[in-house]
């Protein structure tokens, strides 16, 4: 008996590490989440907004929200690089209530971003889903929650937007670093997928 126990022990999966036990619960966070969104196309919407500069810039904050049935805000703000990279950040908040929500609703201008203006639901989803496949087609891999602020604009049509959304500069992909140190693993990313010379860089130039 003592045996067939210790057999038993042995055979057992070896305990998670703490860095897999926390991906899987985000995950499972990204998966409730998508469950709660299913009908958020049934929710009116409340406002979308963008940065003023988000076409000189090529860099926009984006923040969409909808009312849900119980009197809270569901709200996504994502961070969308038009040079090169897509969606870099993104982020989904269910059950806010002002205070909270508000907080999110202030980021364009804590991120320094400039003045925050209202935006055409459609031209939002036309510039994430433009970026998205540009940065996808580099090779860059999306924000996590980007397909949660996809499932909070589904019933909006971007085909409607007739204004145009360009990707990249002249023609190639522009790398938009900040005013600091450029990013190596960008700039080495570029260069194996495009060639040193087949990507432009510039610095983001951020408003006063």
């Amino acid at each position: 008996m003592a045996k067939r126990k210790r057999s038993q022990r042995s055979a057992r999966k070896p305990r998670k590490s703490l860095l897999e036990r926390r991906q899987e619960g985000a995950k499972k966070g990204l998966v409730r989440k998508a469950q709660k969104l299913a009908r958020a196309d049934k929710w009116p919407l409340r406002e979308c907004l963008i940065n003023a500069s988000w076409r000189e810039a090529q860099m926009a904050v984006i923040v969409v929200s909808r009312n849900r049935p119980d009197g809270s805000i569901a709200g996504a703000m994502c961070l969308v690089d038009m040079g090169c990279m897509g969606v870099k950040e993104a982020q989904v908040g269910l059950g806010m209530g002002w205070g909270v929500y508000s907080k999110m609703r202030r980021v364009v201008e804590d991120l320094k971003h400039g003045e925050t203006i209202d935006c055409p639901p459609e031209l939002a989803l036309k510039i994430i889903l433009t970026a998205k496949a540009y940065g996808e087609e580099l090779g860059f891999v999306q924000a996590e929650e980007t397909p949660l602020v996809l499932a909070l604009l589904k019933n909006v049509d971007a085909s409607s937007c007739s204004e145009d959304v360009e990707v990249g500069k002249d023609g190639m992909p522009n790398y938009i670093r900040s005013s600091g140190d450029a990013d190596e693993a960008v700039l080495a990313h570029l260069q194996e997928r495009v060639g040193p010379e087949g990507f432009m860089m510039t610095v983001e130039e951020l408003p006063g």
